[in-house]
């Protein structure tokens, strides 16, 4: 799994998993992990880890011997603000987890072509993919012509494509 965010509140562990899988069974990379409100807490196998280095330890989190991935409060338009909206088709107008401009994610992630994969030309919300160095860490990808507001504005995106990249 690369370059998704994942973000727990009230002290949730971020992953738990019964089994601690080799990193050529399951396999994460350049994702960020942020406990707001919490401690860092992942559950790998019998071990629970309280910070993104030691877990690396398992192989997690690192590409060509280096450590990828963060554990940063990603800075979301307005997280939890996304509230419920019972229609798959209007996804989209998720707009309170784009990344505001000072998101530390910015350009963090790992490049999917590294892996033979294509990572199509849209990210989650419609708009152009990869303006920077790298990737965004998450669905958003943050340009120079846009970067995404307090929450205030409107965005309504018909049935953006979802697309499914075998392994």
């Amino acid at each position: 799994l690369r370059n998704n965010i994942f973000y727990t509140t009230g002290g949730a562990t971020l992953l738990n998993s019964n089994s601690a899988y080799s990193s050529s069974s399951v396999l994460f990379q350049g994702n960020d992990w942020y406990a707001s409100g919490g401690s860092f807490s992942i559950k790998w196998g019998g071990t629970t880890y309280s910070d993104l280095s030691t877990w690396r330890n398992t192989g997690q989190e690192k590409y060509n011997g280096g450590a990828v991935g963060a554990s940063s409060d990603p800075k979301f338009v307005s997280a939890g603000g996304g509230g419920t909206i019972g229609d798959a088709t209007r996804l989209g107008t998720l707009t309170a987890y784009q990344l505001l401009s000072t998101s530390p994610l910015i350009n963090k992630g790992v490049k999917q072509s590294n892996f033979s994969i294509d990572p199509g030309t849209r990210d989650f919300y419609g708009f152009g993919n990869n303006y920077g160095a790298a990737p965004d860490i998450g669905a958003f990808e943050s340009s120079p012509t846009y970067s995404a507001s307090n929450g205030n504005d409107q965005f309504i995106i018909d049935q953006v494509p979802i697309y499914i990249i075998p392994k």
